[in-house]
């Protein structure tokens, strides 16, 4: 039997982001962001460095990495960004354990929701690829690719969700989600994905584990 890590006591909802936290996707992503730079005439940068400069939002991202665009090469960048990525994701999986701790607490009555940066429709197809809808009541994403902010959509549903913000748990990879956690009053976890580097992570003062694998422990038969 799965016994949950005591930060899910007293937690009637968990507020999930997807890219990074359930999937397992930041290599993709900084391989897709590294041609862009080539692109633009810039150099690839390493992981490490793409872990330094991630930030939301994702424009501030590339002005952090020496590549400031204009509004419309920004929303091409984004285009094109997308549609390479819907072609690779299939080639990434989720993190380990995602399955098992998912199931586990909605096994013990934890509703469940997803905020992503993602856009709506795509999050929804992704979601059903990895056969993970039955776990989620609602999907959150955002109504375009540009990736701005997540705080104003997961702020909206709590207020229309009547959930208590002192009874949820937002688990996410970046400060981002720290600060959607502050904006809605949530409680908040931290994960490290390689999105972001876990000196920004630790910034933020709030409870962090090493893998989601540390959040549900097994016990032995007998």
């Amino acid at each position: 039997m799965g016994v949950l890590h005591p930060i899910f006591n007293d937690i009637d909802l968990v507020i999930w982001d997807f890219n990074g936290t359930l999937l397992d996707d930041a290599e993709l992503c900084q391989d897709i962001t590294n041609k862009h730079l080539v692109q633009f005439g810039r150099k690839p940068l390493s992981p490490e460095a793409m872990q330094l400069a991630f930030c939301h939002p994702i424009s501030k991202y590339f002005a952090a990495m020496g590549l400031t665009l204009s509004e419309a090469q920004f929303a091409q960048q984004a285009d094109d960004f997308h549609a390479e990525y819907e072609q690779r994701r299939g080639d990434y999986g989720l993190r380990a354990g995602v399955q098992e701790l998912l199931s586990t607490l909605q096994n013990k009555g934890v509703r469940q929701v997803v905020l992503s940066a993602y856009p709506e429709k795509e999050l929804h197809d992704v979601i059903e690829q990895f056969s993970l809808t039955p776990y989620f009541e609602a999907l959150l994403g955002l109504p375009d690719r540009l990736a701005v902010s997540k705080v104003e959509r997961g702020t909206s549903w709590m207020k229309s969700s009547g959930v208590t913000p002192s009874r949820t748990l937002l688990v996410g990879d970046t400060n981002h989600d720290f600060e959607a956690a502050q904006a809605m009053g949530t409680k908040s976890l931290l994960c490290p994905s390689g999105y972001q580097h876990v000196n920004h992570l630790i910034a933020c003062g709030t409870e962090m584990v090493e893998c989601l694998s540390e959040l549900l422990h097994f016990e032995e038969a007998g």
